[in-house]
């Protein structure tokens, strides 16, 4: 059953329970809401910008564009050419794939990320800005064994919910006492678009109107909506019409994937040639877990006596400066990858990798603190600045929501202040992850997930003996585990922006389980404290990441 509670006090969505069955879609009947959800994805008109700036026409064209969007600003230090240069802010412009590659041949390909260190928000008055962190790839492989989480410190629980605040929110340009107005904007935009502009011809020319309806025999198959999607949104209420939206573009969302085969098996990278050439596991059996799984393939390469390893003659790269490959140094850091912990009699090294960044999917869908909050608050706050950082327990956090909590439509100027970018003039501000939403007013309907996903994350602490003051000081710098696949379509790392290349994040691992074992990391992962690597570790563990890219077009 799909549902939808909706207050406009302290949080607009309580609670979204889907699944990607709910209006009974089956494959055949796919490509239509795909084809929908891309499109709306693109819709660059449910932004505030195209609201004021319009003329109040919604198939008028803008006289000028958003001034944000005139210019990429790389991690790298250098301005590119926009992409979206003329239009206004979409879910597309923080989420490309080959949209800046096509404007200046400097930016590469995306997987439905953008290149910034922190995303751009949408001009008001003249002034853009930029987010508190940047924008996650949405390619994420879905948890089939329990819940899935959105952001960076988990605030979405569903595709559903982060497309309904999406366009109501902050990339978009709406305020948070304007969540009504931005949700009546877009189904007025729904119910009035024309089907004029250039995003409509590439879906066929239809209006919305006609999409949704999806009668008029015209409309090719491949585009018209089954019948449990249809909705004459003429007659709809904004809810239904906003109901609507979010469930195709949540679909469109979790239909985008890495390259797989018939059997559900990834099959793009080196890396996965490599397990086909030598006849290793490709994925967990039946009964095991993901971790399990890899350490019975690290078991499986160990035991290898002939190995076939991947070449260019194999295949090649049409969107990564690299050689298709997979060589003898690809399988020293695959094994540094797999190892858990070392052993020193033995001259055993290990990078705990696999714990968090599990395959086949390389990732664990769990929250992990590895210590980039404290680097980020101590590069503007000076060194083991961070300890002093006051973080108040859970009744004075709740009991001061107007300090900790985040903006809503009843609350506009909360201040957030450990939710927050670190800045030097104020030293209150840190951006703590998910301890903002760990039994905090306003996320309960996250709070279920939050537990089962936390004890997960945390294997080694039984939460059940732990109060809730207790568990929250656990969460400090808490962020969510991204995928490792496809890395060099993803740059720079970390929330924060905080490497630019694989070789920093191996070197900041080294230094931040370093200093966790020295006792200045303030609430280390138990796995960061697992970690025993040497600069020689680097090179290897670099070109094994690097065996994990694919061409994504």
């Amino acid at each position: 059953m799909y549902k939808l509670f909706v207050t406009f006090g302290t949080v607009a969505l309580l609670a979204i329970i889907s699944t990607s069955n709910s209006f009974g879609v089956n494959e055949e009947e796919a490509d239509p809401v795909a084809s929908l959800g891309e499109r709306l994805f693109l819709e660059h008109r449910f932004s505030q910008f195209f609201y004021v700036n319009s003329g109040g026409s919604p198939n008028k064209g803008l006289e000028e564009g958003d001034p944000t969007l005139d210019f990429v600003d790389h991690f790298n230090g250098n301005q590119y050419p926009g992409p979206f240069a003329g239009q206004a802010m979409s879910c597309a412009t923080c989420h490309m794939i080959d949209q800046g590659r096509e404007v200046d041949s400097a930016l590469g390909t995306r997987i439905y990320s953008d290149f910034s260190t922190r995303s751009p928000i949408s001009a008001r008055n003249g002034r853009g800005g930029v987010t508190l962190r940047n924008s996650q790839s949405a390619v994420l492989p879905q948890n089939e064994n329990g819940p899935n989480f959105l952001h960076w410190d988990g605030e979405f629980n569903s595709f559903e919910m982060l497309t309904l605040m999406g366009f109501a929110g902050r990339n978009m340009g709406w305020l948070p006492s304007e969540r009504r107005t931005a949700h009546h904007h877009v189904a007025r935009i729904i119910r009035e678009d024309d089907g004029s502009g250039e995003l409509a011809e590439e879906f066929g020319g239809f209006s919305y109107t006609e999409i949704f309806l999806s009668e008029d025999p015209a409309i090719p198959a491949d585009l018209r909506l089954p019948e449990e999607l249809r909705l004459d949104v003429s007659t709809a209420s904004p809810h239904q019409i906003m109901m609507r939206v979010a469930f195709v573009v949540s679909e469109y969302m979790r239909g985008s994937s890495l390259s797989k085969d018939e059997n559900d098996e990834y099959n793009g990278s080196p890396y996965d040639l490599f397990l086909r050439k030598n006849d290793l596991p490709l994925s967990a059996a039946d009964g095991e877990t993901d971790l399990e799984y890899s350490q019975r393939l690290l078991k499986a390469v160990e035991e290898l006596e002939f190995i076939q390893f991947v070449s260019k003659i194999d295949n090649n790269f049409s969107t990564h400066d690299q050689e298709y490959s997979f060589g003898p140094d690809e399988l020293t850091g695959l094994k540094l990858f797999l190892t858990l912990e070392s052993d020193p009699s033995q001259n055993k090294r290990a990078s705990s990798c696999a714990s968090c960044h599990t395959p086949p999917h390389f990732i664990d869908f769990g929250f992990h603190n590895v210590g980039i909050s404290q680097l980020g608050y101590e590069r503007e706050n000076g060194f083991n600045s961070f300890r002093r950082l006051y973080v108040p327990d859970l009744t004075e956090r709740n009991e001061n929501m107007d300090k900790y909590g985040p903006a809503t439509p009843r609350h506009p100027e909360r201040q957030r202040l450990l939710g927050s970018q670190p800045t030097r003039d104020n030293p209150n501000k840190a951006d703590l992850g998910v301890w903002n939403h760990f039994r905090a007013p306003g996320f309960d309907h996250l709070q279920d997930d939050l537990t089962v996903v936390l004890q997960k994350s945390l294997p080694s602490i039984d939460l059940t003996k732990l109060n809730d003051d207790e568990i929250l000081a656990k969460t400090i710098g808490m962020m969510k585990t991204p995928t490792l696949r496809d890395l060099g379509h993803t740059a720079p790392y970390f929330h924060d922006g905080h490497a630019r290349g694989l070789s920093q994040v191996v070197s900041l691992y080294i230094a931040t389980s370093r200093g966790a074992r020295q006792g200045l990391i303030l609430n280390p992962d138990p796995k960061l404290l697992k970690i025993n690597l040497q600069e020689a570790d680097k090179e290897p563990l670099v070109k094994f990441l690097m065996s994990l890219n694919e061409d994504y077009e």
